[in-house]
């Protein structure tokens, strides 16, 4: 950045931002574009994108959800309630329960 700065004849301000687009630093790089570029950087050198260890929890959760397990469930905790069991009952105030009638 200093290099691009001096060969614009700009002084770099001490509090510039690292990714900009412009030579003395004044405006941050747009998030989106920064991502972009680095996944093209990322690609080229032939790094992964996630890490193993993520790659296959998510394998995993993959296959049990093909297999009709559901969302599998972190051990020791409940997993999702069965879709009858989330109701709730209707409230004699609530508008929706007066178009559609009881429960």
């Amino acid at each position: 950045m200093e290099r691009r700065a001096a060969d614009c004849g700009i002084e770099l301000p001490a509090d510039a931002f690292i990714f900009s687009l412009v030579p003395d630093g004044s405006d941050r790089m747009d998030t989106e574009y920064l991502t972009r570029e680095l996944s093209k950087v990322k690609d080229l050198l032939g790094i992964p994108d996630k890490r193993p260890a993520t790659i296959a929890l998510e394998d995993e959760a993959l296959r049990l959800f093909r297999e009709g397990s559901g969302q599998p469930a972190p051990p020791g905790r409940p997993g999702p309630l069965p879709r009858e069991r989330c109701r709730f009952p209707r409230s004699a105030g609530d508008p929706a329960a007066a178009r559609s009638g009881p429960g």
